[in-house]
């Protein structure tokens, strides 16, 4: 815990909102729950290259997975039947 100084207090202070995600995209916990898996399945295939392509639209900011992204990933599961 930071040191406060006497008479000073964390309470009250607004967290700063994130800012929204890029239309089009999913954060990978949005990601997961619409592929059904666990965030450590998930991190697991992107560690062996299973993965969709991610995106950081800002150094340092949330990653996110764009629907192109989604859609080509998907795409290597079809079976052409």
């Amino acid at each position: 815990m930071p040191y406060l100084a006497p008479g000073h207090s964390t309470m009250g202070r607004a967290k700063k909102p994130s800012p929204p995600p890029l239309r089009g995209s999913k954060s990978i916990n949005e990601f997961c729950a619409s592929h059904g898996i666990s965030r450590k399945t998930f991190d697991n295939w992107v560690k062996a290259g299973k993965g969709p392509r991610l995106l950081r639209p800002v150094p340092g900011g949330r990653i996110l997975i764009t629907d192109d992204a989604e859609r080509d990933w998907l795409r290597q599961f079809a079976t052409d039947e």
